[in-house]
């Protein structure tokens, strides 16, 4: 972000919303890591796809087409520089980047703002380590 404020703190400074959902903190409820490294060549890109990707998942984005509601993560708040300091501000982010389930509902229901804002898990993505290393593998019919 190019300053001293934690990730999950909100900032004083609005940036461009789409690097939120690039940077992969590490943590569960938080965007999902990307599949190569950013490049200057692809950045723009790259951005777009990062951005629709973690809205595509329910830990960022779920929308009820029958009641017209928009369940966005508390990552919206926390971020809510980048939507011009208010989480509600997302709006618009969302009826670009948005599936469009998300766009109809925006629309239909006329929705000003995020219908409500669901908790972050902020556990550390974590895996059970095997409890013996792994035999090594060996080259066919070698026994080596």
């Amino acid at each position: 972000y190019g300053d001293s404020t934690p990730l999950i703190e909100p900032r004083a400074r609005g940036g461009d919303p789409r690097l939120s959902f690039a940077l992969c903190p590490g943590y569960a409820g938080g965007p999902p890591l990307a599949l190569r490294a950013f490049t200057g060549d692809s950045l723009e890109i790259q951005l777009e796809q990062a951005a629709r990707r973690a809205l595509s998942l329910p830990r960022f984005l779920t929308v009820d087409k029958t009641v017209g509601t928009v369940v966005a993560s508390e990552h919206f708040n926390t971020h809510r520089a980048d939507f011009g300091g208010n989480p509600n501000g997302a709006i618009p982010f969302l009826e670009r980047y948005g599936s469009s389930d998300v766009k109809g509902v925006i629309k239909k229901f006329k929705l000003a703002g995020v219908s409500r804002f669901s908790t972050v898990d902020v556990n550390m993505n974590q895996f059970e380590r095997p409890k013996s290393a792994p035999k090594p593998m060996t080259a066919p019919g070698t026994g080596t």
